[in-house]
């Protein structure tokens, strides 16, 4: 639970740093307004943060001109320079393990997928003991019939 709480914590900051600061009046298709602070657009789905809670909106059914300001937010994004790949930073060794949590693990493909990956950089027999003790965790909210 206290892993879970962490993640949550911390996607919340994600999200708050990564958001457009402006809260302003989004308009769809409809002639329905909000108010909300754009966060992110992914594969033609905008995620706007409304009175605290993210929501997901087609891009499609956004007016042209919020389609428009949400194509010149995301085309207008910097990285920091001390960015850099996340799997750069992975690391399995004791003093700073590297550590994944999915919260709704099913059948545990992400985990198995993260070990895998992870399993690459393993060196030593410490490292691998990290790795498999330390690394990874997982649960699933929903219990089986």
């Amino acid at each position: 639970m206290k892993h879970l709480v962490w993640l949550f914590l911390s996607l919340a900051c994600l999200i708050a740093q990564g958001a457009d600061d402006k809260v302003r009046t989004w308009t769809d298709i409809q002639g329905r307004s909000r108010q909300a602070q754009f966060v992110r657009e992914v594969d033609g789905d905008a995620t706007f943060l409304e009175n605290g809670k993210l929501i997901t909106i087609p891009l499609d059914q956004l007016s042209e001109a919020d389609r428009k300001v949400i194509r010149e937010l995301e085309a207008n994004k910097v990285l920091p320079e001390d960015a850099r790949p996340a799997a750069e930073e992975v690391g399995t060794d004791a003093n700073n393990p590297f550590k994944a949590l999915d919260p709704a693990a099913g059948t545990g493909g992400f985990l198995v997928e993260a070990y895998n990956h992870l399993s690459k950089q393993v060196k030593t027999v410490a490292d691998r003991r990290v790795l498999q003790e330390k690394s990874l965790f997982g649960c699933e909210p929903k219990t089986l019939p």
